[in-house]
């Protein structure tokens, strides 16, 4: 994997992302409970769209997001403390070939300096942190993203929490599974798709230095 240091959400941070799929976006591919997502297509138009030297809509910050924005840091502290380990914030990760990549909110190093896992942190309001808690388990939803980022980073496990202030968070270690293999499957369905489609509409394959 090939970590690029810039701040996430910046101008520079989206111009990395832009055209090709992310982590993020992962539902968008493949869902929780393993089927193909029917958003596959509109997503890969966008992708395309931003892939011909156009902008999307849609990069402002919703309520939720500024939350998760503004307490990611101390979420990140409080699991630092919670599991006894050392995070390392990054900007974003390319996958070798460059044809995916995710936005870990940290990494993990093992003893001997190499990266062993990663750190997704969500910030949900009061009840639905308590729905999460109740589970007590990866939700849903997030897999897609989680399982995502171990596929595009190639390491075999990722730490979830779910963190809202003055309440238990839920730290729920994911490790490589079937499910992962799944949605790696499906991402290199989704790459290659993409590809042929770029090639298809005579998108100029030096699409990434225009942009």
């Amino acid at each position: 994997m090939q970590i690029i240091q810039i701040d996430q959400r910046t101008q520079q941070w989206h111009k990395v992302r832009k055209g090709i799929p992310t982590a993020s976006a992962a539902h968008k591919i493949v869902t929780g409970t393993g089927r193909r997502s029917i958003q596959a297509r509109e997503y890969m138009g966008g992708l395309l769209t931003e892939r011909q030297g156009h902008e999307l809509d849609g990069f402002g910050q919703s309520d939720a997001m500024a939350r998760g924005i503004a307490l990611e840091t101390e979420a990140r502290n409080v699991f630092e403390e919670y599991e006894s380990v050392a995070t390392e914030e990054v900007g974003f990760v390319l996958r070798r070939d460059k044809q995916i990549g995710c936005s870990p909110d940290g990494l993990i190093r093992d003893s001997n300096g190499g990266f062993i896992a990663g750190l997704e942190i969500k910030c949900p309001l009061p009840h639905n942190h308590s729905d999460i808690c109740w589970s007590d388990v990866l939700p849903t939803k997030y897999k897609p993203q989680v399982h995502a980022s171990m596929a595009i980073t190639g390491l075999r496990s990722w730490w979830f929490m779910s963190y809202c202030p003055g309440e238990q968070p839920l730290v729920v270690k994911a490790v490589w599974d079937t499910y992962t293999d799944l949605v790696k499957s499906e991402l290199e369905h989704f790459i290659s798709r993409l590809h042929a489609a770029t090639i298809r509409k005579g998108i100029d394959q030096n699409w990434r230095e225009c942009i």
